[in-house]
């Protein structure tokens, strides 16, 4: 059996949102920054005017950015 770190790494590894621009919705208002990381929690990390933000739910983008 995997343990969880394990598949942790295994997602990061094929998950096509890291490393990329993003876009997502606060308050009614676009926003964009980079997907830098996931958290163990399944957490995005997303880096915007070198401010990391911890994103656990909401609606994130990566097309047309």
């Amino acid at each position: 059996m995997e343990r969880p770190e394990e598949i942790l790494s295994r997602y990061k590894e094929k998950c096509e949102t890291l490393g990329n621009e993003v876009k997502y919705l606060e308050d009614g208002k676009e926003h964009f920054g980079k997907a830098v990381d996931i958290e163990e929690d399944g957490s995005l990390l997303i880096q915007e005017n070198g401010t990391v933000r911890r994103f656990s739910s909401g609606e994130i983008s990566v097309r047309n950015v």
